[in-house]
C-alpha cells in the first residue's frame, strides 16, 4: 500500500507541474470551455500513471486513478474559470500590480471580454460586426438552460 501512496503523491506533484510546464507553452488557448493545457495535462498523466497502477494494483485502483485525475482536471478548470471570468480580479491584480485603475474603463472590460470570446471561438469578427459562431452548439445549449431557469 505504500507504493500506491507512493504513486499518488508522485502523480499529484507531477500534474501541478506539468501544468505549469505546459503553461509556457499553451498559455490561454481554449478548446471551448477547457484550456488545451488542461486536457493535455491530463491525457499525460492518464497516459503514464494508469499503466504504472494497471500493472501494480490491478483495474479496481486503475479506476481511482481515473477519478483522482479527473478531479485535478475539474478543480483547476473551474479555479482558472474564475479568475478568468472575474472583472474584479483584474482590479485587485491591477491594484496589486500598482497600476492606476482608474485606467481600466467600461471600453477595456468589454475588448477584454471580446478577446477572451473570439479566444475560446465563440464569436467571430466579419467586416467589423461580431457574431456569434455557429460551430459552437453548447451555446445554444446554454441559452436553452436560461431560458428555462427564467420561467421559474
Amino acid at each position: 500500500m505504500y507504493i500506491y501512496l507512493f504513486i499518488f503523491i508522485a502523480n499529484t506533484i507531477f500534474y501541478f507541474l506539468l501544468s505549469i510546464l505546459l503553461n509556457n507553452f499553451f498559455k490561454n488557448n481554449f478548446y471551448y470551455p477547457f484550456r488545451i493545457l488542461d486536457l493535455i495535462n491530463f491525457i499525460i498523466n492518464i497516459i503514464i500513471f494508469c499503466p504504472i497502477i494497471f500493472f501494480y494494483f490491478g483495474i479496481d485502483i486503475l479506476f481511482i486513478t481515473i477519478i483522482v485525475n479527473l478531479n485535478f482536471f475539474y478543480i483547476i478548470f473551474h479555479i482558472q474559470n474564475m479568475v478568468n471570468t472575474s472583472p474584479r480580479t483584474k482590479i485587485l491584480i491591477n491594484i496589486f500590480d500598482n497600476i492606476n485603475i482608474k485606467k481600466y474603463t467600461e471600453k477595456m472590460v468589454v475588448e477584454n471580454r471580446i478577446k477572451r470570446l473570439l479566444s475560446s471561438q465563440q464569436i467571430i469578427i466579419d467586416k467589423s460586426i461580431i457574431k456569434l459562431n455557429d460551430n459552437k452548439k453548447s451555446l445554444y445549449f446554454i441559452d436553452l438552460i436560461f431560458r428555462f431557469i427564467k420561467k421559474f
